[in-house]
Parts: structure tokens; sequence; C-alpha cells
């Protein structure tokens, strides 16, 4: 029987940490927010925060793993004149697409506060979190992913957790005194102390601040970037777009409390898929691209796949099981309707988790036009059958559409013979997997 390997196995377990700590910081959260806002105070709150992630993908254009994939070459690690010039110019890519978005939203603000947040927000209340968008931008586009790039998920995983540590005090203080403005504030603090804790570590181990923000453009560099960026771009602007575009749906038909109820699955799915997707991305995306040995790259996704598989499906089987436990003991009871959308994103979940480490495999190998139709496929079904399902089955859609995209876009990349090498041990694993999660499904939904 294949054995695990140690590197995975600790990356892995520092992903898992962290990730534990995400979950109880935002159970907390979560907590504060359901007593102080409600449902409807949440719902509206959400829907800024998909406003955030989806204009920080556009804006951060994804460089992180153009990054890591061109700082960990062979025979550019520890050259300085080739990280200056990815550095900077990454932060003069930033600095571009950040200002030329920022400018926009403010010329067509009435468009986008209609049709985004059909007028639950003002220009004044979403302030803050506009402010947020550069900091995020730099914060995410690039330097996250020199901890990555420089084998240092350890400190990656330190400065991350110190943070949300604070953004709970930070909810606690500011949402009760001035309700769904202190939290929309909160927003911008926490990334302030996000980004100045990253420095910090980075400090640590030995990286001058004044390197991270040269003013210096290389041509070449940035086309490199911009080649990564570009998928990477469309996938996160899609993911958070897509979604934001639903969510106002949502909003429109149902009202500002029913999104509130929506977001109960989604946070714990949020929560919960980092414990497996922080570890994919630490491991199998540096590891594989860090290589140009074929059996080496294959040997790279097995003992991924060997990690992920088993712990995707405890996961989903455990989340569907717990779940319905956490809405009185995390939420209240005005949010109990959450309950009926378990089974469906829980059970998502467990295929979202293996078609993201082979689309993360993907891009490492360089295989980007895979990288591009799976997700495509993916945001095309999740984005139509939502509005199909949406007049039918209600804020259930949502999670009923992500079942069927994730598994569709799972098989779609398993057609391919570079992603089906997984070893006899895998696809048992893989089956009795399946397996689990469909028969906790049916339990939970049958009549």
């Amino acid at each position: 029987m294949a054995s695990f390997s140690q590197p995975a196995l600790k990356i892995f377990a520092s992903g898992g940490f962290l990730s534990g700590v995400r979950l109880l910081c935002g159970l907390a959260r979560v907590k504060i927010l359901a007593l102080f806002l409600g449902p409807e105070g949440m719902g509206i709150l959400s829907q800024a925060n998909n406003f955030f992630l989806w204009s920080v993908a556009l804006a951060s254009l994804s460089l992180s793993a153009g990054v890591i994939n061109r700082l960990r070459e062979p025979g550019r690690q520890g050259n300085a004149a080739l990280t200056r010039a990815t550095l900077g110019t990454s932060f003069l890519l930033i600095l571009g697409t950040t200002f030329l978005l920022l400018t926009l939203f403010l010329l067509a603000q009435t468009f986008f506060l209609h049709e985004l947040f059909h007028d639950y927000l003002s220009l004044t209340l979403l302030l803050p979190v506009l402010l947020a968008i550069p900091i995020g931008a730099a914060t995410q586009g690039y330097i996250q992913g020199l901890f990555f790039a420089y084998d240092r998920y350890g400190r990656y995983v330190v400065a991350t957790c110190f943070a949300c540590l604070v953004e709970v005090l930070l909810y606690y203080f500011l949402v009760q005194r001035a309700g769904l403005q202190g939290a929309l504030l909160t927003i911008l603090l926490f990334q302030s102390l996000l980004l100045l804790s990253y420095l910090l570590q980075l400090r640590l181990i030995g990286l001058q601040l004044s390197s991270l923000f040269p003013f210096h453009w290389d041509r070449e560099e940035a086309k490199f970037l911009l080649r990564f960026s570009a998928l990477m771009t469309y996938t996160a602007s899609m993911s958070y777009g897509v979604v934001l575009f639903l969510r106002g749906q949502v909003l429109q038909s149902a009202g500002a409390a029913a999104n509130g109820i929506l977001q109960v699955p989604l946070a714990l799915s949020a929560y919960g898929m980092p414990f497996l997707t922080n570890g994919i991305w630490g491991y199998l995306h540096p590891q594989a691209s860090g290589t140009l040995d074929p059996a080496r790259r294959q040997t790279i996704l097995q003992e991924t796949l060997r990690i992920v598989i088993p712990a995707a499906a405890a996961y989903a089987v455990a989340a569907m099981c717990l779940a319905p436990f956490f809405v009185p003991l995390f939420y209240t009871k005005d949010f109990l309707a959450a309950n009926l959308l378990f089974p469906w994103q829980f059970s998502a979940d467990f295929f979202q988790l293996l078609f993201f480490a082979l689309t993360v495999y993907a891009l490492s190998l360089g295989h980007l036009k895979r990288y591009f139709w799976g997700w495509t496929l993916y945001f095309g079904l999740y984005f139509f059958l939502t509005l199909w399902f949406l007049p039918l089955y209600g804020i259930r859609a949502l999670p009923m559409a992500n079942l069927c995209a994730s598994a569709s876009g799972l098989c779609a990349l398993l057609m391919a013979r570079d992603y089906r090498g997984w070893g006899k041990q895998n696809l048992l694993f893989f089956l009795l997997g399946m397996a689990a999660v469909a028969l906790t499904f049916f339990l939970h939904t049958a009549p």
C-alpha cells in the first residue's frame, strides 16, 4: 500500500489547522451577526462581501499563481534581479487595474447599486468596502503567494490566524454598536490588519519590505504573469461574479431575509472546504509546477488525492449530519429554514473538492485550455441551472445547481488521460466516498 508523503501531510495539517481557526472564528462571527443583524442584515452584508470578493478578483488579476510559478522555476530561485522584475511588474499591474475598477464603479455607481444591491445599500454605506479593495488586491494578488513560493506556509498560517482572531473582536464591538455599518467597516479594518500581518511575517523570514513594492516594469514578465492571470482572473471573477449576480436575483425575488438564509450553508461550506483547498494549493500547485518529470508529477497528484478523496467524503458526510445542529447553536431560530439546503450543498462540496484538485493540477502542468474549459463548463451550468431552478425550488436552486455543475466538471476533466492516473487505491477511495455521500444525502432528503 502506498505511503503518505511527509511534506504533503505537513502542509495539509498546517492547512487544516488554519481552516480550524477560520472555522471557529467564522462561527463566532456568524453568531454575532445573527444576533445583531438577523437574516435580513446578513443577507445584505453577504452581498456586500460578495461584491468585495468579486472586485478583488478583478483588481488583483489573480497574479498569485503566476508569481508562485515564476519564483519557483528552476534557475530563478535566489536571483534578486528576476525576483524584482516579478514583484515590481505585479505591483504595477495591480495598481493600474485597481484604479480603473474603482473609477468605473464611481462613474456607474447608480447602475451597480441598483442591479447588484437593489437599493438596499447606499454609496456611503458601501464606502469602507470600496476602500478595502486595493488592500485586498495587493494582499491576494501576490503578497500571500510569496509564502508559497518560498516554502514558508507555516508563516502564512500564523499571519492569517492572528488576523482572523482580531477580526472576531472587531465584529463584536463594531456590529454591537453600529449594526450593518459597523460590519461593513470591519471588512476594511480586517483587510488592513491582514496585510500588515503578512508584511511582518515576510520581514521575519528575511525579505525587505521595500523589495515587495518596487516601481519596476518588465514587459516580458508582464506577458508571463498575464498568461497565467488571464485564466485565474477569469475563474475567480466568474466564481464571485456569478454568485454576486445570482444572489442579487435572490434579493430581488425573495428579499434580503431569504438571502440571509441562503448564506448559512454557503458560509459553512466556505469554512469547511479550505481544510482541503489550502492544502491543495500549498502542496499540489508548487510541487507539481516545480518539476518537469511527468512521473514525479503523477506521483504528486496521487499523493494529493490519497488525502483529499477520503477527507472530502468524511467532510461531506459529517457536515450533512452535524450542520442542522449548528443552526440553533451558532445562528438563531430565524435561520432554521437553512436545514433544507444542507444535503445539496455538502454533496456538491464533495465533487467540487475533487474537481478543484484536478483544475489546480492542470494549472500546474500548464494545461491552460483544459483549465479554462473545465471552469467554463462549471460556471455555465451553475448559472443557467440556477436561473432555471429558482422559480421552481426557491433558494434551494443554488446548491442544487452547484451539485450538478461540480459533478459534471469533474467528469469532464476525467475524460483527459493525464488526469485519470489516480491509482487503484484512490479509485477505491473515490467509489466508497461517493457511495457514503449518496447514502447520507438520501437519508437526509427522504420524506
